[in-house]
């Protein structure tokens, strides 16, 4: 990946096929290199639909760049650039937020550092979650216009970075903290083309540091105490049918209080083939049509439809029982697919996808707005989230993406305002 950032052109950093190849070159070295071994091998059938779903996707990204069609109705949001005033989104995210802590703590008991047992959320509580969710949208907006105007963050903006995050601290989570990590990331690498002033790169670099030590605290905090085992490599090894080498264990040590933060990532970012290939092997659940990946609506579905989460998690289990392995494990975005629209229908939900994702990145490539940007790193992150499962499953990067692709239908009934900037783009 370093070596990629060197040579690459600076327009394959907000381009989903780069990090499409980066994330799945990933989870592939780590399977073959990071020295733990699973009882699974992964078979040539496997292997072929794994090929297949990416070259579909890519295929069906590149034909969305270039195909004619109003699949994306264009707005001034994506046509323009403007600048969102994001005070106004401000104010939900904030109620949101004061609703989603009161209702946890008044449902459930709240360790930190643990996780909720029994996980009790109220209606009320899951709509507070549902407008937190655009601080994530907030915060990557006022980044950018930061970071291209050459201006400090303000402060709402980087209240809102924190609000994204409570619920992950208060629930021992780690996704949210991923998400914004990564989209922030892609953002900054980007926009490292515009010539911004040595103060403001300054106080980057500052609040980058403060971040990436607060960060790696928690998660060793977390790592310490969420599980409660002190042995995790044997905790992982039981879970996921593995053996581990000791060099491997040997290498994990020489990080000192950093070594299960190293194990766990080799765990969690090595497994998702091997898992996979279980469940591409054995799964025979009915299709659950799009209700698995966005349950958010299908719990909300009549049991006796047979579409609800739950009910796909009953054969999930059976076919983990079946096979001595947990089953809440990562198996990339692929499982969630083929749960949903089984394993023919999936390649059409992908080619979908990808058509609509590559339609995106033609806008921006027409249109270099900071909407259009912004939009386009939170696909970037759904992308390299797919390694892990589908990132429709993940409210956390899914709430943010409906709620920017509600934006421009909001700018244009006057319920947030927009303003220009004396700014040429492409050429800062």
């Amino acid at each position: 990946m370093i070596i990629s950032l060197k040579r690459i052109k600076r327009k394959a950093l907000i381009n989903p096929i780069f990090w499409l190849m980066v994330s799945w070159s990933l989870i592939l070295g780590l399977y073959f290199f990071s020295g733990i071994e699973y009882s699974q091998n992964i078979s040539s059938n496997t292997i072929i639909y794994v090929s297949v779903s990416l070259i579909t996707y890519i295929v069906s990204f590149y034909y969305g760049t270039i195909i004619n069609s109003r699949i994306i109705r264009r707005n001034i949001l994506t046509s323009k650039e403007l600048r969102i005033n994001t005070k106004v989104l401000f104010i939900p995210a904030m109620i949101g937020s004061f609703i989603w802590i009161i209702e946890i703590y008044r449902l459930n008991e709240v360790l930190f550092g643990q996780r909720i047992e029994n996980f009790r959320i109220s209606l009320l509580g899951v709509l507070g979650y549902i407008f937190l969710s655009i601080s994530l949208v907030i915060w990557l907006l006022e980044l950018t216009y930061s970071l291209r105007y050459g201006s400090y963050i303000r402060f709402h903006g980087i209240v809102s970075a924190i609000i994204f995050l409570i619920p992950s601290v208060i629930t021992a989570g780690r996704q949210s903290i991923l998400i914004i990590i990564v989209s922030s990331t892609i953002i900054m690498l980007y926009s490292l083309r515009f010539k911004i002033p040595y103060n403001i790169r300054r106080s980057f670099k500052i609040v980058i540091v403060c971040l990436i030590a607060m960060i790696t605290i928690y998660l060793i905090y977390i790592s310490d105490v969420r599980s409660g085992v002190s042995n995790k490599i044997a905790l992982f090894e039981y879970i996921l049918g593995s053996t581990t080498s000791q060099d491997t264990i040997n290498f994990a040590n020489l990080f000192g209080p950093f070594k299960d933060l190293i194990m766990e990532g080799l765990y969690y970012y090595s497994h998702e083939l091997p898992m996979f290939e279980v469940f591409f092997r054995e799964y025979d659940g009915p299709k659950f049509l799009g209700f698995f990946q966005f349950h958010y609506i299908g719990r909300r579905l009549p049991i006796s439809w047979g579409l609800n989460y739950d009910n796909a998690w009953y054969y999930i289990d059976l076919m983990s029982e079946r096979n001595d392995l947990y089953s809440h494990v990562w198996r990339t975005a692929l499982s969630s697919i083929i749960v949903d629209f089984g394993r023919i229908g999936a390649q059409i939900y992908i080619s979908i996808l990808g058509i609509l994702s590559g339609r995106v990145y033609n806008n921006y490539n027409k249109s270099e707005t900071s909407y259009n940007f912004v939009l386009l790193a939170i696909i970037c992150t759904g992308v390299i989230f797919s390694i892990q499962y589908s990132p429709f499953n993940e409210t956390g990067w899914a709430y943010p993406l409906f709620w920017i692709l509600l934006l421009p239908l909001m700018q244009r009934f006057k319920i947030i305002r927009i303003r220009g900037n004396n700014v040429t783009l492409g050429n800062n």
